[in-house]
C-alpha cells in the first residue's frame, strides 16, 4: 500500500508557493538473519506544482505494479503535467511502454534517459 504523506509550501525566490505531496512504494524482504524486515524503495513520486503546471518527480525503478498509482496522478493533474525523470534508475518494459503513451498525448518526459526513450 502506497504510503503518502504532505508536506509544507515551500517558497522559491520569486516568493511563489509549490505544494510537494511524496509518495513512496516498498517491499518487505524477511530477513531471518537479523530478525527484522528489511525495506526498499522502489518509485518515489514527488508532485510539484507552480499554479500553471505539475512535475511529478520520479525517483527509483518504475515497474508495471506502479503505473495504476502514476495514472492516477497524471489524472488528478490534467494534461499541464511534467514527468521528471532524472533521478530515474530502471524501468521494466511495460513502463517504457507507458511513457512513450504519455508523450504521445503531450505530456512531457524531462531528464528522459536514452535507454528509456529508445
Amino acid at each position: 500500500m502506497p504510503k503518502v504523506r504532505q508536506m509544507p509550501k515551500l517558497s522559491t525566490a520569486a516568493g511563489v508557493g509549490i505544494r510537494v505531496d511524496s509518495t513512496s512504494y516498498t517491499w518487505h524482504l524477511a530477513c531471518d538473519c537479523r530478525g527484522h524486515e528489511a525495506r526498499k524503495v522502489t518509485l518515489r513520486i514527488e508532485e510539484i506544482s507552480d499554479g500553471h503546471r505539475t512535475i511529478l518527480r520520479l525517483s527509483g525503478r518504475i515497474q508495471s505494479e506502479h503505473l495504476e498509482e502514476l495514472m492516477a496522478h497524471i489524472r488528478c493533474h490534467g494534461p499541464a503535467i511534467v514527468l521528471d525523470l532524472e533521478d530515474v534508475a530502471l524501468v521494466d518494459v511495460p513502463a517504457v511502454r507507458f511513457l512513450s503513451s504519455c508523450e504521445a498525448e503531450g505530456i512531457e518526459l524531462s531528464h528522459c534517459a536514452p535507454y528509456i526513450r529508445k
